[in-house]
C-alpha cells in the first residue's frame, strides 16, 4: 500500500515538473519580449516604467488570480518580482550604445 501511495506521489511530483519546465519556458518567452519592449520604448524615447499600463495589468492579473483560487499575497510577491525583472531588463537595453 505504501509502495501504490508512493507512485501517486511520484506521479504528482512529475506533474509538477512537468508544469514547472512550462512555467520556465513562457517566463524565458516573456521575457524576450519584454526586451522587445524595452528597444520599442529606447527608440520612441519612452520610458521604462509606464505606471498606468502596471497599474492596469497589476489589477487585471490580480483578478484573474482570484478566479484561479491564488493568494493576493503571493500574486503580487510574483507579479512584483516579474516587474522588477521586467524593468531591469528594459533598463539594460535603454542604457547600450
Amino acid at each position: 500500500n505504501e509502495q501504490a501511495e508512493n507512485s501517486a506521489l511520484d506521479l504528482y511530483r512529475k506533474e509538477i515538473n512537468q508544469l514547472d519546465d512550462l512555467l520556465l519556458a513562457l517566463l524565458g518567452k516573456r521575457m524576450k519580449i519584454s526586451d522587445q519592449i524595452g528597444v520599442y520604448k529606447k527608440q520612441h524615447k519612452m520610458t521604462v516604467l509606464q505606471s498606468t499600463r502596471w497599474n492596469e495589468v497589476l489589477n487585471q492579473t490580480l483578478e484573474k488570480g482570484k478566479r484561479e483560487g491564488l493568494d493576493e499575497n503571493f500574486l503580487k510577491a510574483y507579479l512584483d518580482a516579474l516587474h522588477l525583472e521586467s524593468i531591469r531588463r528594459q533598463q539594460d537595453v535603454a542604457t547600450e550604445i
